[in-house]
């Protein structure tokens, strides 16, 4: 462990603390521990907060310390959601009892600010990750917080959650005409299950949606998926990890590659990944590489007679490698490369085409952080593609992924993101579609537990061979309040439309949801 003594720290806390800052010498220790893993990283929290208590007796300090701590866990690869919750419990557990509930909320919410800008946190990860034909620009959205402190079971913490919503939808299947509307409930348990070890870790997730419509119950469906990740610490410079994921999903009607069948195309997702990732000095080296396959079910007709899609199941197998080199606490540039081959389980497809492909991204870009405020990841480079059918001409193209989040004040976050891919598709003669999307998402603090966000989003969906492109937009605006540290409920409405130079692609669409949430 890398604590310094009560006599060392006292004299460099005491002038910030009052302010809610952290002395730039605390920062330091918390990075430089950082750099020996998250357990490391704990130890060291722990180590000042022995040293100075004080630290965790306000809200202002406990947020500011909180956020000190939690910049640095962005840099580990892995299920960083534990991570993040275990800064929260060792800054509440040091809290004085008379402002226990004030110290975990305030250090919550700032750990939160950072959270949101983990691609490993932001949404349900890499894991749900959607094969095709899911192109929402909208950022993902976390319900979950990194407030819940979880049940303890021998050496394992368990966070159970469940989100109960209610949702009406006036064009359930994103038609441009004759538009059908109904009313839905969702019920969406979901458990997460970290180890507690001084070393090495292990992390396993469940999660199942449960849709049912009031009128149109052939729309109704069970998505699930079950996910297990471990880390082997071998040194504190050098991680192995891995995992694997099984899941079953259905297609959303708004997709392209939706044949409007009597009910959603189903299918199942597994997936499996392993890596390396080791550390020399400041620059830091990732190899990795992942199995993937998808299995499409048939779909009914609704006058009889089925849609085949056996003709969609594949196997993807990529491996990459990323290399970066921290300049500054602030500055790290990374370059990126990524190799991947798609092969289908039928030699062509229904329309005659050899869908098999092979490609690669060359990346390169950098990583900005400023004191906790301002998190920028930017890196550009090149796509390519080639296909196997002769018919299908090869895709050299940019790439570009861009994030930026943005804590302007207290209370105001500002998030913005753009990015470019190759995917496949099914529609007839398209090889591929080149996408481009981005958008913008605010969420405003109106009190400690009522939180106001709005979304913007455009998407451009260029289907290579098709004569077609799709431009996708979204706008929405919520309220979320927090009942307490384990309840919330909240309110969104949500405005889409698509614009296709393909007659009966367009379709406006509008809907309103009512959620309720529960963790522990």
């Amino acid at each position: 462990m890398l604590g310094l003594g009560a006599a060392a720290y006292a004299p460099l806390m005491a002038a910030a603390q009052d302010a809610g800052q952290i002395a730039p010498a605390v920062e330091s220790r918390l990075a430089e521990a950082a750099e020996g893993g998250p357990g490391v990283l704990l130890c060291e929290l722990r180590a000042v907060l022995a040293a100075d208590p004080a630290l965790a007796a306000t809200p202002d300090s406990a947020a500011a310390l909180a956020r000190a701590a939690a910049v640095q866990v962005r840099q580990y690869r892995g299920a960083n959601l534990p991570v993040y919750r275990e800064i929260v419990a060792v800054i509440g557990a040091a809290a004085p009892a008379e402002a226990e509930q004030a110290v975990i909320s305030a250090a919550g919410d700032a750990v939160t600010k950072v959270a949101i800008t983990d691609p490993s946190v932001a949404g349900t990860g890499q894991y749900t990750e959607r094969p095709e034909g899911d192109r929402k620009t909208t950022a993902p959205q976390p319900e979950r917080q990194v407030a819940p402190l979880g049940v303890r079971v021998g050496n394992m913490i368990v966070y159970p959650e469940v989100q109960v919503s209610t949702y009406y939808d006036d064009n359930i299947f994103g038609n441009a005409n004759n538009e059908v509307d109904d009313v839905a409930l969702v019920i969406g348990p979901h458990v997460f299950v970290q180890s507690d070890w001084e070393r090495h870790a292990a992390f396993l997730q469940g999660h199942v949606d449960v849709v049912r419509y009031r009128e149109n119950d052939d729309e109704n469906s069970v998505d699930y998926w079950a996910s297990g990740e471990g880390r082997l610490d071998v040194t504190d410079r050098t991680k192995l990890f891995g995992g694997a994921l099984h899941g079953a999903f259905h297609e959303d009607r708004e997709s392209p590659d939706d044949q409007n069948g009597a009910e959603p195309t189903r299918y199942s997702q597994s997936r499996a990944f392993a890596g390396l990732a080791q550390g020399f000095g400041k620059t830091r080296l990732r190899l990795g590489g992942t199995v993937e396959h998808l299995d499409f079910d048939d779909t009914p007709l609704g006058g009889g007679g089925v849609i085949n899609n056996d003709d969609r199941d594949r196997n993807l197998v990529s491996a990459g490698a990323l290399v970066a080199y921290r300049l500054s606490p602030q500055l790290e540039p990374y370059a990126e490369a990524i190799a991947d081959y798609r092969r289908y389980n039928a030699d062509v497809d229904d329309n005659g085409f050899d869908r098999d492909s092979a490609g690669y991204t060359f990346k390169a870009g950098a990583t900005y952080e400023i004191s906790g405020e301002l998190f920028l990841d930017v890196a550009a480079g090149v796509m390519y593609r080639n296909f196997e059918d002769q018919a299908f001409d090869s895709e050299t193209t940019p790439a570009l992924d861009a994030s930026l989040t943005w804590n302007t004040t207290p209370e105001l976050t500002l998030r913005s993101w753009v990015s470019r891919s190759i995917s496949d598709t099914t529609v007839n003669g398209a090889s591929h579609y080149n996408f481009t999307g981005g958008g913008l998402t605010a969420e405003y603090d109106i009190t400690q537990d009522l939180l106001l966000s709005g979304l913007a989003t455009y998407g451009v969906s260029a289907f290579e061979g098709a004569n077609r492109t799709d431009h996708d937009y979204e706008f929405g605006a919520g309220l979320r309040y927090r009942i307490n540290r384990n309840f919330f409920v909240a309110g969104d409405l949500r405005h889409q439309f698509r614009e296709s130079d393909v007659v009966g692609a367009d379709f406006t669409r509008n809907q309103v949801f009512l959620r309720f949430g529960a963790q522990y």
